[in-house]
């Protein structure tokens, strides 16, 4: 990397600290200290560059498709409970945080499936080039790296339209591409999905084990991090008809928008009435201290050290997991000698991860 650039970046770096906190300052948040968050460019270009002299090391993806129309023999393969993680960014990376998370799970739950899902355009990877995953696919015998046709997925449900005449107009596709993945996946072949941004620290079968199920993060909110159905369930099918109708390309969390449209008007209630009940037939409602005690406006909190003494310990003690909100937080990189409770959290739940990001988080 020439001097000019790395001038460039540190410029940008500086420029990007300045921006934070000026913004946080202008905002009437005193609490927060800026300084204890290590904010950092994250160098892709760097990341491209492989080690002079070594090969690179390719594995090609399991084609899922073929399953789609085959439920009973994936689950007499997999089992019943399985857990998939979407990837749509078709870099054919997968970041060091994303193999913590996949790390976490797997380990937690040995005896559950986990799928890494790629978008179709991805269908070899490089395991020279993503280190850390490489490890976890040694160490884990149940995660399993696949590639699915996307337009299989969503074919013959209610998101096929849009799936094939709106989205290319986002300015966020591969967001929403993984918010129809999942919606298809599960109305296809049941189990249980994940964001790559929730970590998780306790053993999940007693959530996956619901069935049919959502998440929150407030009081009256639902979101979409985390959520399970059998295949073909009534109230997943309302869900995309109701995705559908709500479909609006250029609004970046139009679809966790639709689920709680979706939930209001199925039930004949408010989200806050039904997240205050916890189960309505054989649909159960999480709330937010499952798997997202803390909230977007305080999910800076998670990156800091000098922030909410304590925090760690009350995640470990109430929550199964916690989301880490990456979409706000993706420029943030922490010291791995900081006591952020993210950096705390991952020591303990993905030491192997972590030992291939050696400066920073």
């Amino acid at each position: 990397m020439g001097k000019n650039f790395r001038i460039l970046m540190l410029l940008c770096t500086i420029a990007v600290v300045f921006y934070i906190s000026f913004f946080l300052k202008g905002s009437g948040d005193n609490s927060i200290n800026i300084e204890a968050v290590q904010v950092y460019l994250l160098d892709e270009d760097a990341e491209d560059d492989l080690p002079e002299g070594e090969e690179e090391n390719l594995q090609f993806l399991v084609d899922l498709t073929p399953m789609l129309d085959k439920p009973v023999d994936f689950q007499q393969n997999y089992g019943e409970d399985v857990i998939f993680f979407t990837e749509t960014s078709s870099t054919g990376r997968v970041h060091v945080r994303a193999v913590c998370t996949l790390e976490a799970a797997s380990s937690l739950n040995p005896k559950t499936q986990i799928f890494l899902v790629f978008s179709q355009q991805v269908q070899v990877i490089s395991l020279t080039r993503n280190p850390a995953l490489a490890e976890l696919l040694k160490r884990a015998q149940n995660v399993h790296m696949v590639t699915v046709n996307n337009h299989q997925v969503i074919k013959d449900t209610p998101l096929e339209g849009v799936f094939t005449t709106e989205l290319a107009k986002s300015p966020t596709p591969n967001e929403h591409l993984s918010d129809f993945l999942r919606l298809g996946l599960l109305w296809k072949l049941g189990g249980t999905y994940m964001d790559l941004d929730l970590l998780t620290f306790k053993s999940l079968l007693p959530i996956v084990r619901l069935k049919n199920f959502l998440t929150a993060d407030t009081e009256d909110k639902i979101n979409t991090s985390m959520l399970g159905f059998q295949r073909n369930h009534p109230f997943l099918m309302f869900i995309m008809e109701t995705s559908r109708e709500q479909y609006n390309p250029f609004a970046y969390s139009i679809v966790p928008y639709s689920f709680n449209v979706a939930t209001r008007e199925y039930f004949n209630m408010s989200v806050g009435e039904v997240l205050t009940r916890g189960q309505i037939s054989d649909v159960s409602f999480l709330n937010k201290s499952v798997i997202s005690p803390v909230v977007y406006d305080e999910s800076l909190d998670l990156y800091s050290g000098n922030r909410k003494v304590g925090l760690v310990d009350k995640l470990l003690e109430n929550s199964f997991g916690v989301h880490m909100w990456g979409s706000k937080s993706s420029k943030l990189k922490m010291k791995l000698q900081s006591k952020a409770p993210y950096v705390v959290l991952a020591k303990k739940f993905c030491p192997h991860a972590l030992k291939h990001t050696p400066r920073y988080f």
